[in-house]
């Protein structure tokens, strides 16, 4: 769920992906499943919308999928992956989006419904795109674009290799102010993991 109580500040991660990535198991009663057709337009908003992204309204949730996605559909039908439960029910979501150009796979967009956040579905989500970058395009760094209000997935990314980085004095800048807001908020040894990770990209 997304943290309103504190001052929402971007955060950008990288992973080197050095480590190898094996395939994510689900547990019981949940399966993968790609994009399949418009229908899933509104599952992948009403997800999003129901942990406090796209202020949590289907609509124009619907409209950010167009924005983001819209001049991309063959790959989205290859790399957004949901998770489903057996009766069919779209409980969670990420996309392994990229920058062809920088040669950057992008972990995009990840959400699990709050009632299905305790059965390790949003770890499994993570490995799936990192699986899926490692063997697609291998050599490729991931990135993600987080926020301060999702200290919880900061501290999930980073169990996977991620680590906070900046590019210029500015963005070192905004790094330190989020640095700031997280203080007290993350537990402490995560807290010290976080920034003490933290580099220069580039």
């Amino acid at each position: 769920m997304i943290d309103t109580t504190i001052t929402k500040i971007d955060i950008w991660l990288k992973n080197d992906m050095a480590c190898k990535v094996s395939q994510p198991l689900l547990p019981p009663g949940f399966r993968f499943e790609t994009y399949q057709g418009e229908r899933d337009q509104r599952n992948w908003a009403e997800i999003l919308c129901s942990v406090g992204f796209l202020d949590q309204n289907v609509k124009t949730g619907m409209q950010c999928f167009q924005q983001e996605f819209g001049d991309r559909m063959d790959l989205v039908k290859q790399r957004m992956f949901f998770i489903t439960t057996e009766e069919g029910k779209y409980v969670g979501t990420c996309t392994a989006w990229e920058n062809s150009g920088l040669k950057r796979g992008i972990l995009h967009w990840l959400g699990v419904r709050p009632e299905y956040q305790k059965y390790g579905l949003g770890k499994a989500l993570v490995q799936k795109v990192l699986y899926t970058f490692q063997t697609e395009r291998p050599g490729w760094p991931g990135y993600l674009l987080t926020q301060t209000t999702s200290h919880k997935a900061i501290c999930l990314y980073m169990k996977f290799g991620f680590y906070a980085v900046y590019t210029d004095d500015a963005s070192k800048a905004d790094f330190e102010r989020a640095a700031q807001v997280l203080d007290g908020v993350m537990r402490e040894k995560d807290y010290i993991a976080f920034v003490n990770g933290a580099k220069k990209d580039g």
